[in-house]
């Protein structure tokens, strides 16, 4: 027994020396691994550190992150973008940095060209009273999520773990610029904004990428971006950014400052001369005395934007509230949803008279830009303008455009409008657009057992803290537009019944009125239907007056034949399985027509209804009222002109007339002006020194093309010879006196193939 005991001892001990010597295996193994991964996190430190020590070293030879020369020198970018964020391709000794700038200024030339949707002028930011769902909903997006994973996923595959808390802050702002964009994405109607959101990214994965880490690419690629897309409008009051190139200027500083660029330089100073003399020429224009330093146009001031932000501040917690619950709700609610913050509808923007002053008997004119974006159906949309004259309304004698347009998605376009013969003094021209719209808006109502309801009251109990219901007081929820759908029920809350023979039924109310903002009015109410839930029951008659409508009725109602349409009438009838029941205001009521009388700025509506088999088997539930309005909008906006009595005013003189178009075509062509001369031409006191010549595109703006100065005195006509077909020009021809008194010619425009 004791030989036994001590075989087994002497295994038992090697089995023991055995584990031992694994465990250490496995341990130095471990160690060796760890030291290994260490080594080459410091050797890509190392050659990170002697790559940027060289790109510093040759930078006065290789500016611009590089030069194109027979190397071909390429850096894959590691950033969540992907791609290859190359510092130098093969050319002809052009510096990188000193490409983007050229590409920059032939961006700003298209920018001031009348092509592609007409001069560049950024985006209006959200107004901050709506910023904080806006928000919450691109934080919420699946979209920024999505970045957000696949930027953590990548860290972790690629054992970067300590890079995660470092740069996630600014991958946050770099995702959610990019998700911002993604789904307020109304700017990819305008070629020339896609234009520069492509050139941003570019310039990020590229220039930006090669000179920064991973933080400094995030953060200034999101900062360029909403400076060149924002900056404008929020600084057009003042008269020096007016005119400046955000795009050419960021670029410039960012590649002198990475680059030492020569180029740069050059391109900040022409940036500079041209943009003091523009604000200069502008500053007196507009009759000012000096240089001004706020423009003479209209905005929010500084304690309007104030409240604004207040009132922003305010709203955080509800819109907080309001987005988790339509994350849920999204399935069934997604149109109203989507849309609630879109820039839906008409409106009328940079409204102005074309002249700071006019003259009893010349013709004015005033001119804007009419923005129209559709949910569904296109918009028909009839602009013009009108002026008051005591209880009498006087149209415009001439509207550009004159006919009825329709718009089907997003666009801008200029109007003009002309009166003849108007009287001196200071009036108010009101320019309008007529428009066909819809609004959609839904309800969330909660339903529970009234004999269930009343023994938790009886109990003291909060019955939507009970099942854990945190939107207690939801409201109606309504796309963006001219109008806005208030609907309401008895109480949000509703007690259901078996039947309600002796009892009063819960009532739904609809209201319809003009939205805060919108300078405008309801001229005719063209739809009005009900969705209402399966099991609840709508009571017509009796001031109720609404009939049964059907998916056919609805797809019959649209505009065209898209299938966008189709599927939003689809959608209004669907459910979480169960179908919705449609009833449709009968308009050709004798009750109903006169009720719609005077119908401008508020309408109200209520019905009865019948929620008995509402419940089913569940002890509470949640349900939706959907409503669609389709209606006849007006919307307009003043502006104030000055007309001048001619016999007070000494310093008139008399415009070119009967200005004719003439041209030329063949080997060389050219278009010929002849015009009347100005009746002070040659008249000693008030004599004219000279002509100006100006023209535009159709729908573009005036450009003066007497580049050398002005035509001498006495001359009647010139000629123009960049011409090639389409000539779609306007041309007018500007007298100026000794005292730099000035006056334009009608315009003259020609059309031909």
């Amino acid at each position: 027994m004791g030989i036994i005991s001590n075989i087994k001892e002497r295994i038992k001990e090697k089995i023991s020396n055995i584990k031992e010597r694994i465990k250490e295996k496995r341990e130095r193994r471990r160690i060796e691994k760890r030291a290994e991964r260490d080594r080459k996190a410091r050797e890509k430190i190392r050659e990170k550190i002697e790559r940027r020590s060289r790109d510093r070293l040759n930078a006065p030879q290789n500016r611009g992150g590089g030069r194109f020369g027979a190397r071909r020198v390429m850096r894959a970018g590691s950033g969540l973008m992907g791609g290859v964020a190359a510092r130098t391709v093969p050319g002809a000794g052009v510096d990188t940095g000193d490409i983007f700038l050229i590409l920059a200024i032939l961006i700003f030339f298209l920018d001031l060209s009348g092509n592609f949707g007409g001069r560049y002028s950024g985006f209006d930011i959200i107004d901050f009273s709506n910023s904080p769902a806006i928000g919450l909903n691109i934080l919420m997006s699946g979209v920024f999520a999505s970045f957000i994973a696949i930027f953590i996923i990548r860290k972790l595959i690629s054992r970067e773990w300590e890079s995660i808390t470092s740069e996630i802050l600014s991958f946050g702002l770099f995702a959610f610029v990019i998700t911002g964009f993604l789904i307020l994405n109304y700017w990819i109607a305008s070629p020339k904004a896609s234009i520069h959101f492509v050139y941003w990214i570019l310039f990020g994965l590229t220039f930006i990428k090669s000179n920064e880490d991973d933080t400094g690419f995030y953060m200034w690629t999101s900062i360029f971006l909403l400076v060149d897309f924002f900056g404008y409008r929020l600084l057009e009051n003042l008269v020096m950014f007016r005119y400046l190139s955000f795009l050419v200027v960021i670029t410039a500083f960012y590649v002198y400052d990475k680059s030492k660029s020569t180029l740069a330089v050059i391109v900040l100073v022409i940036v500079t001369i041209f943009t003091l003399g523009f604000a200069y020429a502008d500053a007196v224009e507009q009759g000012a005395e000096g240089f001004p330093i706020i423009a003479n146009t209209e905005g929010p001031n500084l304690e309007q934007t104030k409240d604004a932000a207040i009132e922003g501040g305010r709203n955080i917690y509800n819109s907080w509230q309001r987005t988790l619950s339509r994350q849920i709700e999204f399935a069934i609610t997604g149109k109203v949803e989507e849309n609630q913050y879109e820039p839906l509808g008409v409106y009328l923007e940079r409204v102005q008279s074309a002249e700071p002053r006019y003259y009893e008997g010349e013709p004015v004119v005033v001119w804007g830009t009419v923005i129209a974006r559709t949910l569904n159906d296109p918009i028909n949309i009839t602009v013009g303008c009108y002026i008051k004259e005591g209880n009498k309304k006087e149209n415009a004698s001439k509207v550009d455009p004159g006919e009825k347009f329709e718009v089907f998605t997003l666009e801008e376009l200029d109007f003009a409008c002309t009166f003849n013969g108007l009287d001196a003094g200071s009036g108010t021209i009101t320019t309008f657009a007529d428009f066909n719209f819809e609004t959609l808006a839904y309800l969330k109502v909660y339903f529970i057992d009234d004999n269930r309801k009343r023994a938790m009251v009886r109990e003291d109990l909060d019955v939507l803290e009970e099942f854990d219901i945190t939107d207690d007081k939801p409201v109606s929820i309504f796309t963006n537009g001219p109008i806005e759908i208030g609907v309401e029920t008895t109480t949000s809350l509703i007690g259901v019944r078996n039947n309600y023979n002796d009892y009063p039924t819960p009532t739904l109310s609809i209201s319809l009125k003009n939205r805060g903002g919108w300078q405008g009015e309801i001229r005719n109410l063209n739809e009005l239907v009900l969705f209402l839930p399966d099991g609840a029951k709508l009571k017509t008659g009796s001031g109720c007056e609404f009939e049964d409508y059907f998916l056919e009725d609805c797809i019959a109602s649209c505009d065209d034949d898209s299938d966008k349409c189709k599927e939003t009438c689809e959608s209004l009838f669907e459910g979480r399985g169960k179908d919705y029941s449609g009833h449709s205001l009968v308009l050709s009521d004798p009750r109903v027509k006169d009720d719609l009388k005077d119908f401008e700025r508020f309408k109200f509506f209520r019905c009865k209804f019948d929620p008995s088999k509402v419940l089913e088997n569940t002890p509470i539930t949640t349900k939706f009222f959907r409503v669609k309005a389709k209606y006849d909008y007006t919307v307009e906006e003043p502006v104030t002109v000055i007309i001048g009595d001619i016999l007070d005013d000494g310093n008139r003189i008399s415009p070119p007339t009967n200005l004719k178009l003439s041209p030329q075509l063949g080997q060389n062509s050219r278009l010929v002006l002849n015009w009347d001369l100005s009746k002070d031409d040659g008249s000693g006191e008030k004599d004219i020194i000279g002509y100006n010549v100006y023209r535009k595109k159709v729908d573009g703006e005036y450009e003066l093309i007497t580049d050398d100065g002005l035509l001498p005195n006495g001359q009647d006509n010139f000629q123009v010879y960049d011409i090639g077909p389409p000539l779609d020009y306007c041309y007018q021809v500007e007298a100026v006196d000794k005292d730099r008194n000035t006056v334009k010619s009608e315009e003259e425009c020609f059309s031909g193939g």
